[in-house]
């Protein structure tokens, strides 16, 4: 049996969801003074999670322990979406961008391919909302995942403005 289910989330979902991303942060090593305030993170997350669903065909897939007494354990997500930096003046065929962001996996939880699996799913969605491309920003212990799943190093640059 499979030790995880995945499902496309609801919006009952997203207060879990931010909770996820919150902690995300937390995990790569920003302290908390360099975050919002949890509630404050939370309403911004839940904000832009709406938004996504009415503007941008965002999605969430939420990862349930298929071995949990509860209903549902909810053990990760991720969230994936079109890709809108700047206008589309691109025919959705020569460039139509989804991004991935938010994976994430309960600690006790990581190292049995569920990282992979949500973002095989985010990916899924993107194909079926017609995306040609997926991009993501990867924490730099998870580059070897990405990879392994085709993700490819691209021509983003930056500089510090501080």
């Amino acid at each position: 049996m499979d030790a995880f289910k995945l499902r496309i989330g609801t919006p009952e979902d997203d207060r879990f969801v931010a909770r996820c991303f919150y902690q995300m942060w937390r995990d790569i090593g920003l302290a908390p003074a360099e975050l919002l305030a949890p509630d404050v993170a939370e309403a911004r997350v839940l904000e832009f999670l709406a938004r996504g669903r009415a503007e941008l065909q965002l999605a969430t897939v939420i990862a349930n322990d298929a071995a949990s007494a509860e209903l549902e354990r909810h053990v990760g997500c991720a969230v994936c979406q079109r890709h809108a930096l700047y206008p589309d003046i691109l025919q959705p065929s020569a460039r139509g961008y989804g991004y991935i962001w938010g994976v994430y996996v309960d600690a006790a939880r990581r190292g049995a391919g569920l990282g992979a699996r949500l973002t095989r799913a985010c990916m899924d969605h993107l194909r079926a909302v017609g995306c040609t491309h997926a991009v993501l920003n990867a924490a730099p212990l998870a580059r070897g995942l990405y990879e392994r799943l085709g993700f490819t190093a691209n021509n983003e640059m930056r500089v510090a403005l501080t």
